[in-house]
């Protein structure tokens, strides 16, 4: 019994701890960056309707195996056309918390027919984010039709970080297997450059200084990427500075992707946006601009500038005290006074 109680306790600290790291303000900003970002990237796949029946092999846990072929133009352009009138309740927020659950199961109704190919692909992460923001006070504030306060919201957030490293950790499991070989006559990192740059094109930026690289640096870059994949769950109890530090790291580890792999993972930047670059949104109100241009676009160029401004911020916020919570920050002062 004395065991269940300290067990108790300690899980109690453990989710006290969570909640204090990752609370975030100002989230009705987000909210328009959020709508904004989402618009620009609504796609019609309608074009699955022209596919060959043959290609439909789902998953035996996705729910389109419901279905015996691919749904017609008409199903696929109402989703589309949906998404579009809820992404504009989001941003002039009208019943926000229900337009959000609503591009959340209309986003996992897509993602299911994608992922009929049987593969899923990174964006599986970007697909929680309407789900959180539905149980946060986003639509609470600079709304035309204001949903009712919860206090769901520092626990939402919470959830979303553990998504976040969640996702990081079964990705650095996976490279460990194989990557972490103390083998210098191979390489992980190297097996998804030569792969992007001799078959895909990938050849821009800093892409061609990779070829001469030296084996050595190879083989850090291999366990260096699975540590940092592996530890965020680490860093993510220990404090909220230690947090915003890996998240600092993550933009870091993202922006060298750009560079020398061409891959953007601009889906990233959108959710340590959630962090990085909220606190700022209420001073600088033309990031909410600003951002959505840059990720709207495809080319690497447009990724690598948007990295570049999330680390900017990151070390802007940093040296300004500007990710810890107003009330977080008095205390600080009056106990150093």
């Amino acid at each position: 019994m004395k065991r269940l109680i300290i067990l108790n306790e300690n899980l109690r600290l453990i989710f006290h701890r969570l909640i204090r790291n990752t609370k975030v303000d100002n989230l009705h900003y987000f909210r328009i960056l959020i709508g904004s970002i989402f618009i620009g990237r609504i796609k019609n796949l309608s074009f699955l309707s022209e596919l060959p029946h043959s290609l439909f092999r789902p998953n035996i846990l996705n729910f389109t195996n419901l279905f015996d072929a691919w749904p017609s133009v008409l199903f696929f352009s109402s989703l589309f056309y949906l998404n579009i009138l809820l992404g504009v309740c989001v941003i002039i927020g009208i019943k926000t918390r229900i337009a959000f659950i609503l591009i959340g199961i209309i986003a996992l109704i897509e993602n299911g027919f994608l992922y009929s190919f049987g593969k899923i692909d990174h964006g599986i992460l970007l697909n929680t984010i309407p789900f959180v923001m539905a149980f946060t006070n986003c639509g609470t504030k600079k709304a035309l039709f204001p949903d009712k306060i919860v206090k769901s919201e520092s626990l939402a957030i919470a959830i979303l970080a553990i998504f976040v490293v969640f996702g990081f950790f079964t990705a650095g499991l996976e490279k460990a297997f194989v990557w972490v070989d103390f083998d210098i006559y191979s390489s992980g990192f190297l097996s998804w450059f030569y792969a992007s740059y001799y078959s895909i094109g990938r050849t821009e930026l800093l892409a061609p200084m990779v070829l001469h690289f030296p084996w050595w640096l190879t083989e850090i870059m291999d366990y260096t990427a699975v540590l940092f994949e592996l530890s965020g769950i680490i860093f993510l109890l220990i404090n909220r500075k230690i947090w915003y530090a890996y998240l600092f790291i993550a933009c870091i580890f993202h922006l060298l992707n750009t560079l020398f792999l061409n891959i953007g993972f601009e889906i990233h930047i959108i959710i340590f946006a959630t962090w990085l670059i909220t606190p700022f949104l209420a001073r600088f109100k033309a990031l909410i601009i600003i951002f959505p241009i840059l990720l709207f676009f495809d080319a690497v160029i447009f990724n690598l500038i948007a990295w570049l401004l999330t680390i900017g911020l990151g070390v802007y916020g940093f040296m300004n005290h500007c990710y810890w919570p107003k009330t977080e920050r008095k205390l600080t002062n009056i106990n150093n006074s």
